[in-house]
């Protein structure tokens, strides 16, 4: 098998700790040919900030990520372009495991999961526990952030940039990310993947990174807060990946918590099924509990993860809303 030169390309907006943390990790990778370009904006990297294999490029005044990613994809030598954050590190086996795939010509993409980073802290590991929990992301969520090996070879019609690599020449072919849709600049991308070049986005469950989590509550809700908003206005837009029963089930959950009191009040039978719902969703929280317990036994975690979950689903439920609200030509901004 030959492998093609693979050009890693993550935007910062600085030389951060996390990055350095990482960089070294690339140089474990068991792979041939690959480079590392780093788009920084914020400040001059130092002349003694250089790694073996790594190009960065300072381009101040350009904050948005589709934007670096862009940049550094033009400068990118490599014909397979992998995608990653600075607050991720790939395992060892990432670009061997993914490269797999582009030996067929009809895949344009592969996506791998984004595993908890080992180092993170309890309120970090429990954001990471929500997204890997069935209830926490309706089951839909799973493959994003375990191996799920299971589902290997599956076709995939939506992934995350922080692990997404894309042939070169589709990606220039489709003109890149769009700026418009951050975030969910990686969606609009898929989408095109799948529709305008009918290609294939393939799911690897080996092609692992570990990614740092967002800690609970704020952090975390401020992620899942613009995850909902662009899902809300991607499902009015872009209906053939968004328009989906899972992603409105938290806003229906939102509706129903506010207004089944007051159905209960005018038609009093409806008080005993709202009852029974409410009732029915605490022991689902409580055995998605019992169920981080049973694998980690770590009591702080599994206590931590029943509100976690249920602030998760009510933020995201509000927020869908509001980009359901939200006007197509209007961009979203950053989260």
């Amino acid at each position: 098998m030959t492998y093609p030169k693979v050009s890693i390309i993550i935007p910062v907006r600085q030389i951060n700790q996390n990055l350095k943390e990482h960089l070294p990790k690339y140089q474990e990778l068991d792979y041939p040919d690959f480079e590392v370009l780093i788009h920084v904006d914020q400040k001059k990297p130092e002349p003694s900030e250089q790694w073996p294999k790594v190009k960065i490029i300072y381009q101040p005044g350009v904050s948005a990520p589709p934007q670096k990613r862009n940049t550094l994809a033009k400068e990118a030598r490599g014909k397979i372009l992998a995608f990653i954050d600075d607050d991720a590190y790939p395992d060892p086996n990432w670009l061997t495991e993914a490269g797999r795939w582009f030996s067929e010509e009809k895949v344009a993409a592969v996506g791998g999961p984004n595993i908890t980073h080992p180092q993170d802290n309890l309120w970090q590991r429990v954001g990471g526990l929500v997204w890997g929990s069935w209830l926490g992301s309706g089951g839909s969520g799973l493959n994003r952030v375990e191996k799920m090996g299971k589902y290997k070879g599956r076709e995939i019609n939506d992934w995350a940039s922080v692990n997404l690599l894309v042939r070169k020449s589709d990606f220039e072919e489709l003109g890149g990310f769009i700026n418009q849709y951050y975030p969910g600049e990686d969606t609009k991308l898929c989408l095109d993947i799948n529709q305008k070049l009918n290609k294939k986005i393939m799911y690897e469950p080996e092609a692992v990174v570990y990614h740092h989590r967002r800690a609970i509550f704020i952090p975390h809700l401020k992620q899942v807060g613009a995850y909902g908003r662009h899902r809300g206005r991607f499902a009015k837009i872009f209906p053939q990946t968004s328009r989906k029963i899972g992603y409105f089930l938290p806003s229906l959950f939102v509706l129903g918590l506010c207004l089944g009191p007051i159905a209960g009040v005018v038609f009093p039978p409806l008080m005993f099924a709202y009852l029974l719902c409410v009732t029915a969703y605490c022991c689902l929280l409580i055995y998605s509990g019992y169920q981080v317990y049973k694998k980690s036994r770590r009591l702080a975690e599994a206590l931590l993860v029943i509100p976690a979950i249920f602030a998760t689903h009510l933020w995201y439920g509000i927020m869908f809303i509001k980009g359901l609200l939200t006007p197509e030509y209007e961009g979203l901004g950053n989260y």
